[in-house]
């Protein structure tokens, strides 16, 4: 067995969908259905079954399954340990929205770079919609990314991480901070403060009110998260939305969430690159690392995180 095969196992593992688990590895289905075949004979069993058009993982198959992930990760060790050795620091640049590279997530990044200390790690920021650009024109290495629904991202590998709902938030003072569940309608003649305008969250919820004839005060786009939440704290009628940790947000910033009696709205996050192979081990570690912490946060906070469902990429 080799570590393609082992990676496309896996991979058909969380998918339980050939074209999907193509798509997230960039490779046919062809390639994909050559390398369970090999597994297959290898190991004289059968990995997965199939029930008309619906994939299942067999009972040896789910026993090889954690066998594979340590085989995998001995590997990437051994690749990051050979990459070190009489070396010095290696430089890995990370690209996505400041809200949540900077912001939400950056108890993430902080934990991964006290973890690998030899590592330059770098963080640009960027809207969100520009993050597969970046990391499309090598910008980036990886990049973190969120959207609404399905959506295929050409010519980029991704790991989903898991979904969160879209937050507005205000000051303490504000009256929508201490009642509530509120309508949508309630909102009406409220200003909104946002720092970009081709964000899904910001998209989503603005069509959301727009659908209910909800008249808005002034919206506006400041560009940066820090400027968003000076004219929030200024502003006893502002309100900001958040999609990332938003309990970090209410202790930097003093905001508070405004409960709404509405039917959530679900961003997907994930962790994009160009191709897992070509990246360096280092690169590899973070993106399993971005992993673990989904399912940290997932167990931690299972009201606010959930699993990442929607994998039709």
């Amino acid at each position: 067995m080799n570590i393609k095969e082992l990676r496309t196992f896996l991979t058909l593992c969380e998918t339980l969908h050939y074209p999907k688990a193509a798509q997230r590895l960039s490779y046919a289905p062809s390639t994909l259905n050559k390398h369970v075949q090999s597994l297959e004979q290898e190991l004289g069993v059968a990995l997965f079954s199939k029930e008309g058009r619906h994939l299942e993982i067999t009972p040896q198959g789910a026993a090889f399954r954690p066998h594979a992930q340590k085989l995998l990760e001995d590997y990437d060790s051994a690749m990051q340990s050979v990459l070190y050795a009489g070396q010095g620091a290696d430089t890995l640049v990370v690209g996505g929205c400041e809200m949540t590279v900077s912001s939400g997530l950056v108890q993430l990044f902080s934990s991964f770079a006290t973890r690998n200390a030899q590592v330059r790690l770098r963080i640009r920021n960027a809207a969100n919609a520009s993050v597969p650009d970046m990391v499309r024109g090598r910008d980036a290495d990886v990049g973190i990314y969120y959207n609404i629904g399905a959506q295929r991202l050409s010519g980029l590998q991704y790991q989903p991480l898991f979904q969160e709902p879209i937050r507005l938030m205000a000051t303490a003072d504000n009256p929508l901070t201490q009642g509530g569940p509120w309508r949508y309608e309630d909102l009406a003649g409220l200003g909104f403060v946002l720092p970009h305008d081709d964000c899904p969250a910001v998209i989503s919820i603005l069509r959301c009110l727009k659908e209910r004839e909800v008249c808005l005060g002034p919206v506006q786009y400041l560009g940066a998260v820090s400027l968003v939440m000076e004219k929030i704290r200024k502003g006893h009628r502002a309100v900001a939305l958040q999609h990332s940790a938003t309990g970090w947000f209410a202790a930097q910033y003093g905001l508070r969430v405004i409960p709404l009696a509405e039917e959530d709205i679900w961003m997907q996050a994930q962790v994009v690159y160009r191709s897992y192979d070509a990246l360096s081990p280092i690169g590899q570690s973070l993106v399993r690392y971005c992993r673990q912490y989904a399912h940290q946060q997932i167990q931690r906070d299972p009201a606010h995180f959930l699993p990442y469902f929607c994998d039709a990429l």
